[in-house]
């Protein structure tokens, strides 16, 4: 049997699908997708150089850990770089807007949590933010109890549409589940979630709330301010 080793000199970084897929299947809990959210939440740049990875795939034997790595890759889930990723600068609250704008094609994008109290939001009116917030916390529950019914269907929902008269969506929400913290992400025009803003915010996210138990506690003065039926936060 080949023994697996890694490639040298390279930050392991997850794929934008690896992140959508670790954050919409809340009920996978396969070790490659546990990698994926580890390294998500991880503060430091991972370098193959150091054996940083084989630690957070929860396997004690060195190929055991390897195997694991090999997984996540072929399933498109990470990668390798070159250069180290660049972690958000400054208040998770401060770089949403940010990181939110280039999800959508037209740049409407808002990050809510569970019950609707807005996080944030970008290109929205005060009112399509506030109904859409009402909107997003009522599809949690739904896809809440659907997840219950039919954890393991072929078909898992990634999102949910608001589709125009012709079929097509006009807004999308996305439920993410950021460790024990349920949010949804609510796309207006075309969602664009194959490029590094949407890696940047649930890597941001994970890292304040789905931080490993031994990591100190983050700064409180650093969590985004929530407001009831949303109005836009710089």
């Amino acid at each position: 049997m080949t023994s697996l080793t890694l490639a040298p000199s390279l930050f392991v970084w997850p794929t934008p699908g690896g992140v959508l897929h670790a954050v919409t299947h809340g009920h996978d809990d396969d070790a490659a997708t546990r990698l994926v959210r580890a390294v998500l939440r991880t503060a430091e740049p991972v370098c193959t150089d150091h054996l940083d990875l084989l630690p957070l795939t929860g396997e004690a034997d060195p190929q055991a850990a390897l195997a694991v790595v090999a997984a996540a890759q072929d399933a498109g889930w990470i990668e390798g770089r070159t250069e180290p990723p660049t972690p958000v600068d400054g208040p998770l609250g401060r770089a949403l807007p940010e990181l939110l704008a280039p999800l959508s094609d037209v740049g409407q994008a808002a990050l809510v949590d569970d019950q609707g109290f807005a996080l944030s939001s970008v290109g929205f009116t005060s009112e399509a933010e506030a109904e859409l917030s009402i909107l997003a916390a009522e599809v949690v529950r739904l896809q809440q109890r659907r997840t219950t019914l039919a954890a393991a269907s072929a078909t898992p929902v990634t999102g949910w549409a608001l589709v125009d008269h012709h079929g097509t969506a006009s807004v999308t929400i996305f439920p993410l589940a950021i460790g024990p913290q349920p949010f949804v992400l609510i796309v207006g025009g075309l969602p664009r979630l194959g490029h590094d803003p949407f890696t940047w915010l649930v890597a941001a996210l994970s890292r304040r709330y789905d931080a490993d138990p031994a990591d100190p506690p983050p700064d409180p003065a650093s969590a985004p301010p929530t407001t009831p039926g949303g109005t836009q936060h710089a």
